[in-house]
Parts: structure tokens; sequence; C-alpha cells
């Protein structure tokens, strides 16, 4: 009997394969995001109960001296946490930690040295629950939660609940809309963005300022960027430290990109950064993605929402950072559709003549940061820089593992 000779289908998946047993990564073939590995956080496993202890936790550059931070871990959570976000939930001025899953909205609060639940709130089973933010927008006091859905049949249905005093309440359902919520310094205050899903796109042309307006968040501004750019690929700030505001965002393939206020190329990065395990997938450019560019989105039926850039000053010295994920895949990005992360950091990244370099970063986590957000989880009146972890993913050999982790800054 006469053997087969293996085509170049059979290569690349023996491969992938090969790469997914032994390197224990994430398999973005999830729209959750997932890891294998069983090691947790920096250098230092953590008891699986709430903790806090003082460790050298950020690697310093040249520039700056290393620094001793307060470190909080959670519990293990049994399920994949996709987003997360901070914010006054219920008007008691203190913040309470928002994440969810792919179907389930999950509201805890730091407390006495505990992580204590509030409201677990679960969702319908052909939900796809993509991003969380949570934010003040119509000024009454408690922060609404926005939650970005897309449903069974590939549509937005959108949400954003507020709490009413005894529960949390939808008060916009089934919206079309990408939600997210900007920081943004020029403002003083945070902006609501959104950007429609189209009938034949996955990302419509516009970008808005919504603003809460007669019972609804309306658009209003619309935002003037590269048309390449969506929702949750840049933010707007004073990143050069010279009093001008310019716009910082993800390329397609996770550079860094620095744009005047003109629109111009002002910087790229010479590596990538960000990485994110949670796509949306494109069925109208499937057929049409033979023979392209791995680099280039179109060539893509699988599009990667790009992570958080957040502009910020973190020392109140009057000169704004960027602090950035940076999750590492195993492969090298060679694959268009897959990605296999085997590890994260966070780095803070800080203007001079040249461009962005390297203030500090945070150790190597096993797994892949699935989000972060700079808020005072604790509610000790300081910022933390506040992160989603994914250390495992569910399988038929085990359950999912995730745990979120507050790091001091100063």
């Amino acid at each position: 009997m006469k053997l087969k000779k293996p085509n170049a289908f059979s290569i690349i998946s023996f491969f992938i394969i090969i790469t997914l047993v032994f390197c224990k990564t994430v398999s973005a073939g999830n729209p959750i995001g997932e890891t294998a590995d069983s090691n947790y956080i920096l250098s230092n496993e953590l008891s699986t109960t709430d903790n806090k202890m003082n460790i050298s936790a950020l690697e310093s550059t040249a520039h700056t001296d290393k620094t001793s931070s307060s470190i909080w871990k959670s519990r293990k959570f049994k399920t994949q946490i996709k987003g997360l976000s901070l914010g006054d939930v219920d008007g008691d001025s203190r913040n309470e930690t928002v994440f969810i899953n792919r179907k389930k909205i999950f509201i805890y609060r730091y407390s006495s040295g505990r992580f204590e639940k509030i409201r677990e709130i679960q969702g319908k089973n052909y939900d796809n629950f993509i991003s969380v933010d949570v934010a003040d927008i119509n000024n009454n006091g408690k922060s609404e939660i926005f939650v970005t859905n897309l449903s069974g049949n590939d549509r937005l249905r959108s949400f954003v609940l507020e709490w009413n005093g005894t529960k949390f309440k939808k008060i916009v359902d089934k919206a079309n809309w990408y939600y997210r919520i900007l920081n943004e310094s020029s403002h003083g205050h945070n902006i609501l963005l959104g950007q429609k899903r189209g009938v034949n796109r996955i990302f419509f042309k516009g970008i808005y300022e919504l603003k809460w307006n007669k019972g609804k968040y309306a658009p209003a501004d619309r935002q003037i960027v590269p048309k390449w750019m969506n929702v949750y690929s840049f933010n707007y700030g004073d990143v050069l430290n010279n009093g001008q505001k310019v716009i910082i965002a993800f390329t397609h393939d996770d550079y860094v990109r620095i744009l005047d206020k003109d629109g111009q190329e002002e910087w790229t990065s010479s590596e990538r950064y960000g990485g994110s395990a949670t796509y949306l997938e494109d069925f109208s450019e499937s057929d049409s993605s033979k023979n392209k560019r791995t680099d280039d989105p179109k060539a893509m039926n699988r599009i990667y929402l790009p992570q958080r850039l957040h502009i910020v000053d973190l020392y109140k010295d009057g000169k704004k950072e960027v602090v950035v994920v940076r999750n590492v895949d195993a492969a090298g990005r060679v694959f268009a559709r897959l990605r296999t992360f085997k590890s994260g950091h966070i780095e803070c990244l800080i203007w001079d003549n040249f461009g962005l370099y390297q203030k500090w970063k945070t150790r190597e986590i096993s797994g892949h940061i699935s989000d972060y957000v700079i808020g005072d989880i604790d509610n000790d009146g300081q910022d933390e820089l506040v992160f989603s972890v994914v250390a495992k993913t569910g399988s038929v050999f085990g359950k999912a593992r995730s745990f979120i982790v507050s790091q001091g800054i100063n």
C-alpha cells in the first residue's frame, strides 16, 4: 500500500498541535482567550486566597531605580476573564471591580482585606461579551456598566447597566454600538466612544463621542482619526509632553504608532506590544483572503481586538507616561488566525526626542494579561495597576482559571 505524501496543510496542523501541547500556551481559537500554564504571577507564587505582600515587582531600566511595590492577588476564578474595569457603580463613594467572561458579569469590591462578591449577573446562552467599561457618563453620581455584546447571529446587542437602589437595571439594551471609555486628559474626565457594526462590516465607518441626552447615549462629536483605526485601537493625550494632544494607536499588527495633530506619523515602535486573544469573525472577507499579506487586516477573517493604551501622569510630576500590555506569542505572530500566548507583562513608556522608551516593566507572568486598568481598587486613595490574568484554559482536562492582580505604582 502506497502512503500519501503529506501536504502543506498537514505539516502546519502538526506543528500547531506540537506547539500547543509542549509550550502550554493560550489558543485564541476560543474567542475568550486561554492559557494552559499553571504558574501564576511574576516570579513569586502567592497563596490561592487574597494576599498582600511587598516584593520588588517592577523591573526598571537604567533610567529609574528599582521600585518596591505592594502586590495583591485575588483567589482563582474558575473561568476565563475577558475584560475588567473599575468604578463606583452603586454610588457609595467606593470603587467596585467589574469583570466579565463570555456570558456573565461579576461585580466585586475589595474591602477590609477581602475581595467580596457584590453581584453576579448571568447573560443569555447566545451572548458573547466582548468588552466592559465603567464610568459615570450621565453624571448622576453612579457609574454605569457598559457591556459590548455580540449575539449568536453576529449582531451587536450591547447594553448598559445602572444601579437603581435594589438591582442593576438595563438603561440601554440591544444597542448597535461597540463601547469604549477613554480617560481623555484634555477633557479632564472620562468620555464614552462608540462605533457601529455594519451589515457587511465588523466596524462601520465613523467613531463618535456618545453623550447622555434625553435618556439615551446619542452620537455627538465625530472623532477625527485615520480610517484604519477602530474604537478600541487608540487614545488621545500629551504623549510627547509638549502641551500638544496627539493620537497614539495600535496598528493592525500591534505596533504602537504616534500621529501628530495633522494625522501624520510621528513615530512607530520597532517591536510589537499589546496582544489580545479576543477576536471578531469577519465572514465577508473569508473568500477574498487568499494570496494576501498576513499583515493586511483585509486578508484575515479573524480580527483581533487591540488592548487598551493608557496615557497617565503616574507620578504627578506633570509628565505623561504610556502604560501598555505586552503579551508574548510563542509562534511569533506567524499565523494570521492563531495566537498562542505563553506569557505577558506590562510596560511603562515615556517619550524622549527619539521615541517612547521603557521606564519600567512588571515581571513576566505565565499565561496572558486579558485586560488592565489604572485605578483605586482597594479604596485607599492611591491608584494601582490592576489587571486580569488568564492562567489556564477550560478543556476536557480541567476547568479554566483566572485571577486579578493589583500592583502599587508609587
